[in-house]
């Protein structure tokens, strides 16, 4: 753990007793001081000197005032962090940048111009906020120098959208010298307020909250982390509870619903076509996944709100709002009682989520139970077959919007990632080798392997898969592929290909061999987990092997792999062997299952976990021979 950061006295006593905004001439002075009483020979990174925000609600409008100083101690610090990042929603808020500049070693103040702004869309393709990045670049950065930025953010609460909130993490990649935050608000927009940082000492009053820290040093970073739900968090927002923001967002789904004249004639037309119930939710899940494209419609009015089914239906296009919304007015229609559920596809932990607000929801699916199984289907997935869930939201923060339930996760299979491989080997008597292998991929991984061949030819579908042969199996091998269930939604995606080896041993000199499982293998080694600070969630494999390998009867085999069983908390390992003579060939069957169901590890559990991998690895070859 590195020492605690310093400042001199006469620096400490200048720390605000409230969360005093700053910009223009007081910002650059304040700056100037900073640099004045720092020692630049006593940091190595990137070092904040001061990050205040200060809300302010009155009349319904609110406004967010940020301001934040850097000093830059190092070359690398330069390079790499001379900019800012500001994120606001362009539909609803206005950002304004009222000051900004860097200061140099020397004193010398350099503005920042139109031109070193610039903004960028922030939002993948799934989600429906409209969240904008604004990139401040500033100039003449040296290092020793120092940048400050201030800026506001507006937005004017309405009757059609009255809710707001904001999300501020003290704590963050760069150590902080000084943090302050402080809201007040007038009676025309009452605030909740929320704090999961230990970091921060905070005072609230009936209008008013004021937070405040001093030498936060930086999170400790790591292999996969998932920010939002590790750093503390001081939260405010309109809404009270989560009832309070279902309250928000139910009503214009129920009026998109209802608005579904459209609706039954393709019920019908696909009830025709399809047989049973699964296979008309199969069908219907088809056409709104695949048949309407995604397209993001989050304008004005529409952030929170689906578009009407009819209007959907119609222009055969929209966003998961609107995709949802006409897959649950189609699963109604053939008696599944189908809901809109909202996901923030960045959290992981309800109990991190802090104060309740719409804003923390970046995504909508539809879950329904079914044959006592709850399923959740997200229309913008035009790969996962309707019995999986999208990998990429399984276990994520979840708000079903028709029940009296709080926060809850996306539920995730006991294996996400699921391989049945079949090989068949012939080996000649002069020492080569006919391959044939079989790969069904299952499930969530078919729909993985779909989508990363989706927009393939064919030709370069048949190449990735070489190239994947190539890194799981032999990368001087010329594998011949066929591949089947690409461009369907079925919950297998399947692989044949055949191999030819050139004779590699010579059977004069023994018999003594070693068929290494490779598929096995792969999946084990891209299963080692390399955090060291925080735990991780890991999604779970099976795999089921068979090979069948054929010798010559001359050569008389005695010697065959071992039968194993081995179990531990994290997985099993179990292999089986049968052997039969005949006049021409003899036959080795081995059956290998290994099976790493999904779990949450807790960082001093990563190491046992992976040695185990580690001890199952090491029993991949499967091995056999003549001994004289």
């Amino acid at each position: 753990m590195r020492s605690k950061l310093f400042l001199l006295l006469s620096l400490l006593l200048t720390l605000p007793v409230s969360a005093e905004f700053l910009q223009g001439d007081a910002l650059i002075a304040r700056a100037k001081q900073f640099a004045s009483e720092l020692e630049p020979d006593a940091h190595s990174a990137l070092i904040g000197l001061e990050r205040t925000y200060k809300v302010e609600v009155k009349d319904n409008k609110v406004t967010v005032y940020g301001h934040k100083i850097w000093f830059y101690p190092t070359t690398a610090s330069v390079q790499n962090n001379a900019y800012e990042s500001i994120y606001f929603n362009q539909l609803n808020e206005q950002l304004t940048v009222l000051t900004a500049a860097s200061i140099t070693p020397a004193g010398k103040v350099n503005y920042v111009n139109e031109s070193h702004q610039k903004v960028i869309a922030e939002d993948t393709y799934n989600t429906f906020t409209e969240t904008e990045k604004m990139i401040v670049s500033f100039p003449a950065v040296e290092v020793g120098g120092i940048t400050l930025i201030a800026y506001k953010i507006e937005e004017t609460l309405t009757p059609e959208r009255p809710f707001w909130s904001i999300r501020s993490y003290p704590q963050q990649t760069a150590d902080m010298l000084n943090y302050s935050f402080e809201a007040q608000w007038d009676d025309s927009a009452r605030l909740y307020f929320d704090n999961t940082s230990e970091l921060v000492s905070c005072e609230q009053q009936p209008a008013r909250v004021f937070c405040h820290a001093v030498n936060l040093e930086a999170a400790e970073s790591d292999s996969v982390v998932n920010w939002g739900d590790q750093l503390g968090q001081i939260t405010l927002s309109t809404e009270p509870d989560w009832q309070a923001v279902k309250a928000q967002v139910r009503p214009g789904f129920v009026n998109a619903i209802e608005n579904n004249q459209g609706v039954q004639p393709l019920v019908d037309e696909f009830a025709d076509s399809a047989d049973g119930k699964q296979a008309q939710i199969q069908r219907i899940f088809e056409f709104v996944a695949r048949d309407i494209r995604y397209v993001s419609r989050s304008e004005a009015g529409y952030d929170i709100v689906p578009h009407n089914v009819d209007e959907t239906i119609d222009n055969r296009f929209g966003d998961c709002k609107d995709k949802s919304a006409l897959l649950i007015a189609m699963l109604r229609a053939i008696n599944i009682d189908a809901e809109p559920v909202l996901v923030a596809t960045k959290r992981e932990r309800p109990g991190m989520a802090g104060a309740a607000a719409v804003g923390l929801f970046d995504h909508v699916v539809v879950c329904f139970n079914f044959a006592g199984q709850q399923y959740c289907l997200d229309p913008t997935d035009p790969y996962t077959q309707w019995q999986s869930t999208s990998d990429w939201i399984q276990g994520r923060v979840a708000l079903n919007l028709s029940n009296d339930a709080s926060l809850t996760t996306i539920p995730r299979p006991r294996y996400r990632w699921q391989l049945k491989a079949q090989s068949d080997i012939t080996i000649t008597p002069e020492g080569g080798q006919q391959e044939l292998v079989t790969l069904t991929f299952l499930n969530e991984y078919a729909s993985l392997m779909r989508q990363n061949m989706a927009g393939l030819s064919q030709p370069k579908r048949l190449e990735y898969m070489v190239d994947v042969y190539h890194e799981v199996a032999n990368e001087d091998a010329e594998p011949v592929f066929e591949i089947s269930g690409v461009d369907t939604m079925s919950s297998r995606l399947t692989t044949h290909s055949e191999t030819i080896y050139e004779p590699y041993f010579n059977p004069q000199q023994g018999i003594s061999l070693a068929e290494n499982d490779s598929w096995l293998r792969g999946e084990l080694s891209s299963s080692w987990l390399n955090n060291e600070v925080y735990g991780q969630f890991y999604p779970g494999f099976l795999v089921e092997s068979e090979y069948k390998i054929q010798v010559p009867h001359e050569w008389a085999l005695n010697r065959f792999p071992p039968d194993l069983n081995l179990e531990h908390q994290y997985g099993k390992l179990t292999r089986s062997y049968r052997f039969e003579e005949g006049d021409e060939l003899d036959t080795l069957y081995v059956s290998t299952t290994l099976s790493m169901p999904s779990r949450y590890l807790a960082v001093e559990e990563i190491k046992a976990f992976n040695d185990l991998l580690n001890v199952f690895y090491k029993q991949a070859p499967i091995t056999f021979g003549h001994d004289s």
